[in-house]
């Protein structure tokens, strides 16, 4: 049997806000008891955060097909959506994204530095695109760590370390796009959240992930 949960592409922050709206019945699978696996289409396989972000929600690699040819299956199963992007969002969704917090904080022991980092400042300058594209982030990134913020990039932690900071940290500053959409792994501590905008065109995506938390 398959589970089939859409398209899948390597973009943070589209994985986050349309790409896992589906996910919300695969913790509720037996996986020990049924022969499930869970189909997707793309041009890469899951892997990194991708692919953790579903371990963390009980699905082994071996259980992730990626669809290249048509192919049969006994039955497939395709759960309803369960978010839509700066519209709506329902009890399951937020029940799968806390099933994906809780079971990355029970390995916070492994990160003692990072639950003493209450001020931080997430940078997007080892983003490769960013570094191609965006400009003069040094000196607002200069001017927060003055202030006693610590500096970290999303790129170089894996996605624990990740929800540990957003569960953890007292103030969070970054700038507008990809990354304050982690916000929806924010369950416990809620920190104080600035967003820079870094154009004037405004970025809706992080404001309904904020009602949601």
């Amino acid at each position: 049997d398959a589970v089939y949960i859409g398209l899948f592409f390597p973009h943070w922050g589209h994985f986050l806000v349309d790409l896992i709206t589906r996910l919300w019945a695969l913790p509720r699978l037996e996986w020990d008891r049924q022969d499930f696996v869970v189909a997707f289409l793309g041009d890469q396989e899951l892997s990194g955060n991708y692919l953790r972000f579903f371990e963390l929600l009980g699905v082994e690699k071996d259980r992730l097909v990626r669809i290249t040819e048509p192919t049969r299956f006994r039955k497939v199963y395709i759960p309803a959506q369960a978010f839509k992007s700066c519209e709506w969002y329902t009890e399951e969704h937020l029940e799968m994204l806390n099933y994906v917090t809780d079971a990355a904080l029970r390995s916070k022991q492994m990160y003692p530095e990072l639950q003493k980092a209450e001020k931080v400042y997430f940078t997007r300058r080892s983003f490769s695109k960013a570094l191609d594209s965006e400009f003069g982030e040094e000196y607002f990134e200069e001017f927060w760590i003055q202030n006693g913020f610590q500096r970290l990039a999303p790129e170089q932690m894996d996605l624990e370390e990740q929800i540990i900071i957003w569960n953890h940290a007292k103030q969070i500053v970054c700038i507008n796009g990809t990354i304050p959409l982690n916000v929806i792994f924010c369950k416990g501590q809620k920190p104080s959240l600035i967003v820079l905008n870094k154009t004037s065109i405004v970025h809706e995506n992080p404001y309904l992930l904020l009602e949601m938390r």
